[in-house]
Protein backbone atom coordinates (compact mmCIF):
# COMPACT_ATOMS: atom_id res chain seq x y z
CA UNK A 1 0.00 0.00 0.00
CA UNK A 2 1.38 3.88 -0.94
CA UNK A 3 0.65 6.15 0.75
CA UNK A 4 1.37 9.75 -0.37
CA UNK A 5 2.39 12.99 1.30
CA UNK A 6 -0.70 14.55 -0.53
CA UNK A 7 -2.86 11.64 1.24
CA UNK A 8 -1.19 11.96 4.57
CA UNK A 9 -2.10 16.22 4.51
CA UNK A 10 -5.22 15.30 3.31
CA UNK A 11 -6.25 13.17 6.15
CA UNK A 12 -4.77 15.82 8.48
CA UNK A 13 -6.25 18.98 7.21
CA UNK A 14 -9.84 16.45 7.38
CA UNK A 15 -9.42 15.64 10.98
CA UNK A 16 -8.77 19.24 11.66
CA UNK A 17 -12.07 20.01 10.01
CA UNK A 18 -13.52 17.15 11.79
CA UNK A 19 -12.93 18.39 14.99
CA UNK A 20 -14.01 22.14 14.26
CA UNK A 21 -17.64 20.08 12.96
CA UNK A 22 -17.67 18.55 16.30
CA UNK A 23 -16.68 21.67 18.31
CA UNK A 24 -19.91 23.40 16.34
CA UNK A 25 -22.53 19.99 16.96
CA UNK A 26 -21.68 20.64 20.22
CA UNK A 27 -21.75 24.14 20.79
CA UNK A 28 -25.34 23.95 18.91
CA UNK A 29 -26.88 20.91 21.03
CA UNK A 30 -25.38 22.95 24.08
CA UNK A 31 -27.92 26.43 22.90
CA UNK A 32 -30.61 23.82 22.42
CA UNK A 33 -30.22 21.84 25.67
CA UNK A 34 -29.96 25.32 27.54
CA UNK A 35 -33.00 26.69 25.47
CA UNK A 36 -35.19 23.57 26.33
CA UNK A 37 -33.98 21.93 29.78
CA UNK A 38 -33.75 18.27 28.03
CA UNK A 39 -30.09 17.62 28.82
CA UNK A 40 -29.99 13.65 28.83
CA UNK A 41 -31.73 13.79 25.54
CA UNK A 42 -29.95 16.86 23.83
CA UNK A 43 -26.84 14.79 25.27
CA UNK A 44 -27.71 11.33 23.68
CA UNK A 45 -28.58 13.15 19.92
CA UNK A 46 -25.55 14.74 20.02
CA UNK A 47 -23.14 12.08 21.27
CA UNK A 48 -25.37 9.65 18.81
CA UNK A 49 -25.19 12.60 16.08
CA UNK A 50 -21.18 12.89 16.63
CA UNK A 51 -20.17 9.53 16.18
CA UNK A 52 -22.24 8.37 13.20
CA UNK A 53 -20.17 11.38 11.87
CA UNK A 54 -17.09 10.59 12.94
CA UNK A 55 -17.56 7.02 11.72
CA UNK A 56 -18.55 8.30 8.73
CA UNK A 57 -15.73 10.23 8.05
CA UNK A 58 -13.29 8.23 9.63
CA UNK A 59 -14.23 5.27 6.72
CA UNK A 60 -14.55 7.89 4.11
CA UNK A 61 -11.58 10.12 4.18
CA UNK A 62 -9.17 7.70 6.46
CA UNK A 63 -10.02 4.55 4.91
CA UNK A 64 -10.47 3.30 8.29
CA UNK A 65 -6.88 3.81 9.17
CA UNK A 66 -6.21 4.82 12.66
CA UNK A 67 -3.02 7.28 12.00
CA UNK A 68 -1.52 9.54 14.79
CA UNK A 69 -1.81 12.47 13.33
CA UNK A 70 -5.27 12.17 12.85
CA UNK A 71 -6.20 11.76 15.96
CA UNK A 72 -3.70 14.62 17.16
CA UNK A 73 -5.35 16.74 14.44
CA UNK A 74 -8.31 16.53 16.38
CA UNK A 75 -7.71 16.91 19.32
CA UNK A 76 -5.59 19.85 19.33
CA UNK A 77 -7.80 21.66 16.43
CA UNK A 78 -10.55 20.52 18.91
CA UNK A 79 -8.79 22.18 22.14
CA UNK A 80 -7.53 25.23 20.16
CA UNK A 81 -11.18 25.67 19.00
CA UNK A 82 -12.71 25.25 22.56
CA UNK A 83 -10.28 28.02 23.32
CA UNK A 84 -10.58 29.98 21.10
CA UNK A 85 -13.85 30.31 18.73
CA UNK A 86 -16.10 28.59 20.94
CA UNK A 87 -17.50 31.63 23.36
CA UNK A 88 -18.33 33.57 20.37
CA UNK A 89 -19.70 30.97 18.31
CA UNK A 90 -21.90 29.58 21.12
CA UNK A 91 -23.13 33.72 21.74
CA UNK A 92 -24.25 33.66 18.08
CA UNK A 93 -25.57 29.61 18.22
CA UNK A 94 -28.06 30.68 21.88
CA UNK A 95 -29.42 34.09 19.86
CA UNK A 96 -30.56 32.07 16.64
CA UNK A 97 -31.90 29.18 18.96
CA UNK A 98 -33.80 31.39 21.18
CA UNK A 99 -35.25 33.39 18.06
CA UNK A 100 -35.90 30.20 16.80
CA UNK A 101 -37.96 28.46 19.36
CA UNK A 102 -39.56 31.87 20.21
CA UNK A 103 -40.94 31.99 16.54
CA UNK A 104 -42.51 28.66 16.74
CA UNK A 105 -43.64 29.44 20.46
CA UNK A 106 -45.81 31.99 18.49
CA UNK A 107 -46.71 29.91 16.08
CA UNK A 108 -47.87 27.53 17.81
CA UNK A 109 -50.08 30.00 20.11
CA UNK A 110 -51.75 30.83 17.09
CA UNK A 111 -52.81 27.47 16.02
CA UNK A 112 -53.70 26.50 19.67
CA UNK A 113 -55.80 29.40 20.47
CA UNK A 114 -58.86 27.60 18.38
CA UNK A 115 -58.46 25.02 20.54
CA UNK A 116 -58.61 26.63 23.66
CA UNK A 117 -61.27 28.31 22.56
CA UNK A 118 -63.09 24.80 21.37
CA UNK A 119 -61.95 23.78 25.37
CA UNK A 120 -63.86 27.00 26.82
CA UNK A 121 -67.10 26.26 24.93
CA UNK A 122 -66.94 22.68 25.87
CA UNK A 123 -65.68 23.04 30.11
CA UNK A 124 -68.93 25.74 29.51
CA UNK A 125 -71.24 23.17 28.15
CA UNK A 126 -69.72 20.14 30.79
CA UNK A 127 -70.78 22.60 33.28
CA UNK A 128 -74.15 23.74 32.77
CA UNK A 129 -75.10 20.13 31.61
CA UNK A 130 -74.00 19.08 35.23
CA UNK A 131 -75.71 21.64 37.06
CA UNK A 132 -79.04 21.00 35.06
CA UNK A 133 -78.64 16.81 35.58
CA UNK A 134 -77.38 17.85 39.86
CA UNK A 135 -80.94 19.83 39.37
CA UNK A 136 -82.84 16.90 37.76
CA UNK A 137 -81.10 14.18 40.56
CA UNK A 138 -82.17 16.43 43.48
CA UNK A 139 -85.82 16.93 42.37
CA UNK A 140 -86.17 13.15 41.65
CA UNK A 141 -84.72 12.90 45.17
CA UNK A 142 -87.06 15.40 46.82
CA UNK A 143 -90.27 13.85 45.12
CA UNK A 144 -88.93 10.20 46.06
CA UNK A 145 -89.01 11.56 50.22
CA UNK A 146 -92.13 13.28 50.25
Amino acid sequence: MKISLEYELFSFVASVVLAVIIGLVYDLFRAIRRRTKKDALCDFIMWTVVLVFVAYTWFFFFEGMLRWYTILGVVFSGCIYFLTVSKYVSFVLFFIVDKICSFFSIIFKILLTPLRFLCKIICVYIKVAKSSFSKKVEGNNDEKNA
